[in-house]
């Protein structure tokens, strides 16, 4: 039984389907980061190439930009609870295939970056359908509550996700981290069939997936508030959020980390994003302001500039965290105000509009990263990447100003 105190600190556990939902995300994204991290240090290994960390990026996300403004068209005329549960059973087969490979010494960088592109597709359906889910669970005035907790889980998995995975890394190989990844999708699975006892809204309307898409589009653009989101957002997800091509790079050809060090690294990230998704899920209100959102987003580009002059381990450290409790302010006022600014009729395509710029700018994002890292070294594309979120953001804040 949750005690009403956390429920009144947390609104959205006072929903029983929500922590089952929350639980079995938890042990699930413990597994993605252990996966992640294995699948960095592995790639780099194997190639010693930042262009090729930018590739994973470009297999992982290019279906995300080519399927994602589509998704919530589809989303919409099916039973959510049965489509996000399809959707971790396809999850489960592309991490075990990952296992096998790893584990057998079969795995080349083309089955890696194919293995990724196939998890872009999937999660070019599951991240709308899961986003989206949120409401249908604690409803709009808990949605703040549930995006914040959310953003908790998920950042606890970024500190012992990475954590863990260092650890196994060094110790007992790649193979056990993408076999707990594949594992735990079981936890998400479960969790999933026991939510039970509320209504699934869906579309009967015929499916037309080009009109509906650009219905959807079109509306996002003609709402200025959730537009002044997206184009910041557009601008921190292309430039600024591409950890996994540079951390790496940084870690062993800056620092000289081995495995160990490097995934501290990530969890300095998780830990400042944790602090910051707590923060925001003990809101008693949603706050729908874009001056917060424009400023988290140009803490995170300071961040990016001053990493490139650093040497210092635990100031590396320091500088991390402070950018993963930006980043996660600034992802969650994003989310949220997308969601509440929405109407129940396009919300789901919406919350598809966002998903693609968050996720499928990012293939562009990881191949010029990887590309200036490789040509020019990581600390002048960690400066360029600083500078251009920066002067961006403040184009963009001068755009919308005067945007309620």
């Amino acid at each position: 039984m949750v005690k009403v105190s956390l429920i009144q600190k947390f609104p959205a556990l006072g929903y029983k389907n929500f922590r089952y939902f929350i639980a079995g995300q938890g042990v699930s994204l413990i597994g993605t980061w252990m996966q992640r991290i294995a699948q960095q240090w592995v790639i780099y290994k194997m190639t010693g190439s930042a262009v090729s960390l930018g590739m994973i990026g470009v297999f992982q996300y290019t279906p995300m930009l080519i399927f994602s403004l589509f998704a919530g068209s589809l989303i919409e005329r099916f039973p959510k609870k049965k489509f996000l549960i399809f959707m971790q059973i396809l999850q489960t087969i592309q991490a075990l295939i990952l296992t096998i490979l790893i584990w057998q010494n079969l795995a080349k960088p083309w089955h890696i970056m194919l293995m990724a592109g196939l998890l872009g597709f999937i999660n070019a359906f599951d991240m709308p359908a899961r986003q989206s889910f949120f409401m249908d669970l604690v409803g709009k005035d808990a949605i703040h509550s549930a995006i914040g907790l959310n953003s908790t889980i998920v950042n606890i998995g970024k500190i012992l996700g990475p954590a863990i995975g260092g650890y196994f890394l060094s110790e007992f190989g790649e193979t056990i981290c993408f076999l707990f990844n594949t594992l735990s999708f079981l936890a998400v699975i479960y969790g999933l069939i026991k939510i039970e006892g509320f209504e699934e809204k869906r579309v009967t309307k015929e499916i037309n997936v080009l009109k509906d898409s650009y219905e959807g589009l079109l509306y996002v653009i003609k709402n200025k508030k959730i537009l002044g989101v997206l184009s910041a957002l557009f601008v921190v997800s292309t430039i600024a959020m591409n950890n996994e091509v540079i951390i790496p790079v940084f870690a062993k050809k800056v620092l000289g980390l081995n495995s160990k060090g490097f995934s501290f690294m990530y969890s300095a990230l998780g830990l400042g994003s944790l602090i910051g998704a707590l923060k925001n899920a003990s809101r008693k209100k949603a706050i729908l302001d874009l001056k917060i959102i424009y400023f988290a987003g140009g803490i995170i580009g300071l961040g990016l500039f001053a990493l490139s002059f650093i040497n210092i381990y635990y100031l590396v450290l320091l500088v991390l965290f402070i950018m993963g409790y930006a980043t996660v302010i600034f992802m969650n006022f994003c989310n949220t105000t997308v969601q509440l600014n929405s109407s129940e009729e396009y919300r789901v395509r919406a919350i598809s509009v966002y998903t693609l710029i968050f996720t499928g700018t990012t293939p562009l994002g990881n191949f010029l990263v990887g590309h200036i890292t490789e040509i020019f070294g990581v600390r002048v594309s960690l400066m360029i990447a600083g500078l251009l979120t920066i002067g961006l953001l403040l184009i963009f804040k001068r755009v919308y100003k005067n945007i309620k």
